[in-house]
């Protein structure tokens, strides 16, 4: 270990200078050339009990001349040892003189060098900075054993009061949570109260306004949809069937059902919509198309099993075979397939299937002086169920007993056009006469040929007639 003294960098070693006095510590100089027969032991004597304050001062003094000395001989410090220019030169047998007289100096005054240890300084601070700190631990735990209380020991009032904070903070993380689910709600479409909504009453009252001629729709299907909505554990999902000419109000009927039961109506990610003639072009491929239908069911069923609208149109040119993937999922307690519960669902099938038995039957009773609101539900479920037969998926739903209604769409007279053209006209905002609407009603094709009684079309090509007419 080297340490300065007044510019002398004394080296600790072994005791060598006195063996056998275990007090003492000896020290040696190092000349330029590091010679051993050059070396100098500078006996020091083990720390009295006087401070070390007061021997650094009269050190200080002593060590003066010597500091002098080394002066003069201009020594060079290089790696904390002292070298001489020249190993027998005259300071360094000074030196040597000095240091046996300073030897005999401190045995005689008994003073100590401590307060140059450095490294004993350094070890003392660090054992005094470890006790405080362990005595500032120990307060610390008595303290905190002061002040605790066991739960027996809290005061009946300061219980309840710290239950009501549990309760509290509880009912805030919960209204939190609530919020961030109502949030994303107001986002993202979600199967809830918000979105949707069995408008039952509104759908009637909207039926009742705009769609012309058909007694057997309106009422039939709002209270088939509300008893399947309002009952608490159906067997099976809602199947509805609707069968008539073109142009007679099916596609009509199904966007006004969609968009009272759910708030983006045809838009919603719960209503699908499939055209056989757009959606299952290739009869080739009825097999993929019959495992994809199923599929989608089944996922959009799964991610809101509360209520979820489906509807297949133009069934009359559904391929062979696609009906198979549809019918299972329809039969009673169709619930748990693949996990999920499919009997809130709702289907409705479009088809121009009875069409033509339905305007026969209509047209006969016609003639035979019976009006059409004197026709009812259960006579045209027997004209339309006397065909079933004729197509292989009307006959697949009819003999697994998956219908739950059948709604006949009838042909529309003349008057219920020109209803259509007025309803048209005051949408587009149309300055319109009675003359007006009578020039757009004859521009449409009627049926029979001898007696020109109902539209061939209905009220599909109203919109484009009436642009004609009135631009």
């Amino acid at each position: 270990e080297c340490w300065s003294l007044g510019g002398v960098c004394m080296i600790s070693s072994s005791p060598e200078a006195d063996p056998g006095d275990r007090n003492f510590r000896s020290r040696r100089l190092v000349d330029k050339h590091g010679s051993r027969s050059s070396r100098l032991s500078l006996v020091l004597p083990s720390p009295p009990s006087q401070s070390a304050t007061s021997t650094a001062n009269a050190l200080n003094s002593d060590a003066f001349s010597v500091r002098r000395l080394v002066t003069q001989g201009q020594p060079e410090r290089r790696h904390g040892v002292v070298e001489d220019s020249s190993e027998k030169s005259k300071p360094g047998r000074r030196l040597s003189h000095l240091m046996d007289e300073y030897n005999s100096r401190i045995r005689s005054q008994g003073r100590s060098l401590s307060a140059f240890s450095g490294r004993d300084q350094f070890e003392d601070d660090l054992i005094a900075r470890q006790e405080a700190r362990k005595e500032r631990i120990h307060q610390r735990v008595n303290e905190l054993k002061k002040g605790f209380r066991s739960y027996s020991q809290i005061h009946a009032s300061e219980r309840r009061r710290c239950a009501c904070c549990v309760i509290f903070w509880l009912l805030v993380a919960t209204g939190l949570v609530y919020s961030a689910f109502s949030f994303r709600c107001h986002v993202v479409e979600c199967c809830g109260d918000m979105h949707l909504h069995a408008n039952l009453t509104g759908l009637r009252k909207v039926l009742r306004q705009s769609l012309f001629g058909q007694h057997l729709v309106s009422e039939p299907v709002v209270s088939t949809i509300r008893g399947h909505i309002n009952n608490p554990n159906p067997t099976k999902p809602l199947v509805i069937s609707f069968h008539g000419w073109t142009g007679n109000g099916k596609n009509f009927v199904t966007n006004f059902m969609a968009e009272h039961l759910f708030c983006y109506g045809m838009q919603s990610r719960f209503v699908h919509k499939f055209i056989a003639s757009l959606d299952f072009a290739h009869a080739s491929h009825s097999v993929r198309y019959k495992e994809e239908v199923r599929r989608q069911i089944i996922e959009t069923t799964a991610s809101c099993s509360r209520q979820t609208l489906f509807i297949f149109d133009e069934m009359d040119k559904l391929p062979d075979g696609v009906i198979d993937g549809i019918v299972p999922l329809l039969r009673h307690n169709a619930h748990h397939i693949r996990g999920v519960d499919l009997r809130r669902a709702i289907f409705i099938f479009i088809s121009n299937v009875g069409g033509e038995e339905i305007n026969n039957y209509v047209t006969d009773a016609y003639r035979s002086g019976r009006s059409r609101e004197a026709l009812s539900t259960g006579e045209m479920e027997n004209v339309i169920s006397n065909i079933r037969t004729r197509n292989t998926w009307f006959r697949s739903l009819a003999e697994a007993d998956a219908i739950d209604l059948y709604v006949p769409f009838l042909p529309m007279e003349r008057e219920h056009v020109k209803l259509c053209v007025k309803a048209d006209m005051e949408r587009k905002g149309y300055i319109y006469s009675t003359t007006d609407l009578e020039r757009v009603a004859k521009e449409m094709t009627y049926f029979p040929e001898d007696s020109q009684l109902f539209s061939l079309s209905g009220c599909k090509k109203v919109s484009s007639k009436t642009d004609l007419i009135m631009g």
